[in-house]
């Protein structure tokens, strides 16, 4: 990857100042990438019974979809399940690497089959299967994108690498050692006034809101859920490729 711009560095102290200051665990591992990282407590908090929502627009958190673990796309506002992931790629979440492997994904240096976009990759492993399926019969795919494949099959396992999302990493927190805490109003306040956000003012304010009479307790702002949730950056635009 490319070595991030100066002036986003810059921003990384105060937001993460500001995550904690909300209440949120902050998980920093060196040398792991923060997707095998997520996976590992997604997969750690369904082995323990937890519902998870993982709140991200990256593709390939897809893969990590089952009975238990969901994910939220923000930017849409689209919440995807199993048959979620299904109609909004054509392929089950357990198709999902299959399916990165053959389409790419620049956000994470997947390179992909030129030519072959989301609606041929979902076609074909419709047909075949799975990717193991689609290069064993690599000389039956007719057209630009069969000869595509077939120029490119030699790099299919460096992208179902780079696709693939590692659940086995070692960590020490657990999913139960996530869970949300009490906002510190006072640096929030701070925070909201020398960075001039106006939106982390709105939520200082509803923190610290009175309930009306005869409220539930925790009826103020944002009470904490049993869902592990974390971010992710926006990826890339899609090619024009189908």
């Amino acid at each position: 990857r490319e070595a991030m711009p100066d002036d986003l560095q810059t921003q990384i102290p105060p937001l993460m100042e500001m995550v904690r200051a909300l209440g949120i665990t902050l998980l920093r591992e060196s040398g792991v990438e923060a997707d095998d990282v997520i996976g590992t407590l997604a997969r750690r908090a369904h082995a323990a019974g937890l519902d998870t929502l993982i709140a991200t627009s990256d593709k390939d958190m897809s893969q990590l979809v089952n009975d238990r673990i969901r994910v939220f796309d923000g930017i849409s506002g689209r919440m995807l399940d199993a048959a979620g992931v299904l109609d909004k790629f054509g392929v089950p979440p357990e198709r999902i690497i299959d399916w990165l492997t053959l389409v790419g994904d620049t956000s994470d240096n997947i390179p992909g089959v030129p030519s072959v976009g989301p609606k041929t990759a979902a076609k074909w492993l419709t047909e075949y299967g799975s990717l193991d399926a689609i290069v064993a019969r690599a000389d039956e795919i007719k057209g630009k994108a069969g000869e595509k494949l077939r120029a490119h099959i030699d790099q299919l396992p460096l992208s179902r690498q780079l696709a693939t999302i590692h659940c086995d990493v070692p960590l020490d927190k657990k999913p139960e050692d996530m869970q949300l805490g009490a906002p510190d109003v006072g640096t929030l306040t701070h925070l909201s006034e020398q960075l001039e956000i106006r939106s982390l003012l709105r939520v200082v304010e509803e923190a610290t809101a009175v309930p009306p009479v005869g409220a539930p307790s925790g009826a103020t702002g944002n009470p904490p859920t049993d869902e592990a949730t974390s971010a992710a950056v926006p990826p890339a635009p899609e090619t024009g490729a189908e």
